[in-house]
């Protein structure tokens, strides 16, 4: 009749912010990782070093970071963030080492855990220093977050002194102490000299052609082994333990 009201009853389903976003935190370059909300129906959004597609698939496009949103219009939109990560990189450093000897192997991703191949031929810590221990080839893993690298290494020989050069203090010319040594060495020498020190494989890590005499030598950053003093163009073996 007129003049007359009803009531209604009228159902309004209520609007819901997104939950956290749930998912992993890092993604491999090139590879895809899924990301999830509980909150159904909203739209995904990138910035930064990766894509995303509609079903929160997130696939790393270079090394970076990437912020991902989700929003279904109800207040604020949930964020997180995922590091995109690099391809693990190739392992650099020598291919060889003696028995008793050490080099340093390397890698670039800084992410990863080094392996030896077969421990009766080398051995291989944390840091990526191997350790000859018997003749062979041997083949040295680095395993990161985005895959693994090889490479091979030589151990030949022993650490032996080579023929004509005696593991001794000194050398008829010049004393040399301590030797063996786990930090410094030594020379008595009358005024200066010129003074070099390689390892087994030629290669020069220490060079002075001024050097005076008892002057502190620090050889505590070399990895262990056996190395070739020249004093004068005499020369003589110093063992870094």
């Amino acid at each position: 009749m007129i003049g007359e009201t009803e009531d209604y009853n009228v159902d309004i389903e209520d609007c819901v912010s997104p939950a956290a976003i749930t998912g992993s935190s890092s993604a491999c370059v090139g590879s895809t990782i899924t990301l999830t909300d509980v909150i159904a129906g909203g739209t995904w959004g990138v910035t930064g070093a990766a894509s995303i597609a509609g079903l929160g698939v997130v696939t790393g496009v270079t090394p970076g970071t990437a912020t991902i949103t989700y929003s279904n219009g109800c207040g604020t939109p949930a964020t997180t963030i995922v590091t995109i990560v690099a391809p693990t990189t190739p392992i650099t450093g020598l291919s060889s080492v003696m028995v008793g000897s050490e080099i340093l192997l390397s890698d670039a991703s800084l992410d990863g855990a080094w392996s030896s191949g077969d421990l009766s031929i080398a051995t291989v810590n944390s840091s990526g220093y191997v350790s000859g221990v018997a003749a062979g080839v041997v083949t040295i893993t680095y395993t990161g977050e985005c895959g693994s690298v090889t490479t091979y290494i030589t151990v030949t020989g022993s650490s032996a002194p080579p023929s004509g050069i005696s593991l001794v203090n000194t050398n008829s010319y010049y004393d040399i102490h301590p030797n063996p040594t786990t930090g410094s060495i030594f020379i008595s020498t009358p005024g200066t000299a010129n003074v070099s020190i390689s390892n087994m494989a030629g290669q020069s890590v220490y060079y002075n052609p001024a050097y005076l005499g008892n002057s502190e030598i620090n050889t505590s950053n070399l990895p262990n082994g056996i190395y070739l003093l020249n004093i004068n163009g005499r020369k003589s073996l110093i063992n870094k333990q």
